[in-house]
């Protein structure tokens, strides 16, 4: 639309952070962004660039545009910030080309699902295959828990995963099986959406590698049956 922006999220200038970067067809909206504080205060984002804000922190914020000083759109969601924030991330296979999300950078870019296939472009769709993604932080950092954030809509083939593994490296070549607990699952009623809490014993290491398992063939019974089933992965999350 003309007056609606393209908001991207992007890396940001170092780990912990993201950009939040606004473009338009119409050259003469202008852009504000702010941090809600509660009780209906704001703190406003100083730019880091033209129409890009950089953040560094969890909370919701609000992007506005205006033209004139005149209120045109209004643009809100909650951005969760972790140790993954910024990491450097690789797929061992590439999401599927009708939900490539912006890339692997998807999975670390503090959007969390709310909204199930309103937003499908925020997630990594998977036909039949896993999702294996390593990180890499760059120097050893302290970790003990991932949270994986995805779908499971049966209607439309996508189930959740079957199990959930992790693994350690210090080299980014001999990785070392993490011994994991399911910490919780948990879904909202009526909303497609869910999130699964792995933790696991304190660890140093550079590099983390979750390998999210694909359900696999459709069993009989459900919509689908004897397909391929679709995994819909929107963020990792570690701490």
């Amino acid at each position: 639309a003309y007056y609606e922006p393209n908001i991207r999220f992007l890396p940001g200038s170092e780990a912990g952070k993201i950009t939040m970067s606004v473009s338009s067809k119409n050259a003469a909206l202008q852009f504000r962004a702010a941090k809600k504080n509660g009780a209906g205060k704001e703190t406003s984002l100083a730019t880091s660039g033209k129409d890009a804000f950089e953040i560094n922190e969890s909370g919701d914020y609000i992007l506005y545009s205006s033209i004139h000083d005149q209120p045109i759109h209004r643009f809100e969601r909650p951005i969760r910030i972790s140790k993954a924030t910024n990491a450097f991330v690789s797929l061992k296979q590439n999401a599927s080309t009708s939900y490539p999300g912006d890339g692997a950078f998807t999975l670390l870019n503090g959007i969390i699902n709310t909204k199930g296939m309103m937003r499908s472009n925020e997630f990594l769709g998977f036909s039949g295959s896993d999702c294996e993604a390593i990180l890499d932080f760059k120097s050893p950092i302290t970790l003990r828990e991932v949270m994986v954030h995805g779908m499971e809509q049966h209607s439309s083939w996508i189930y959740a995963p079957k199990d959930v593994e992790v693994f350690t490296s210090n080299d980014g070549v001999n990785f070392e099986t993490v011994e994991t607990n399911l910490v919780d699952i948990r879904k909202q009623p009526r909303n497609p959406v869910f999130a699964i809490g792995i933790g696991f014993k304190t660890r140093v290491a550079r590099y983390l590698k979750v390998v999210v398992k694909n359900a696999g063939t459709i069993e009989a019974g459900y919509p689908g049956a004897g397909n391929k089933s679709w995994l819909f992965v929107s963020e990792v999350e570690v701490n």
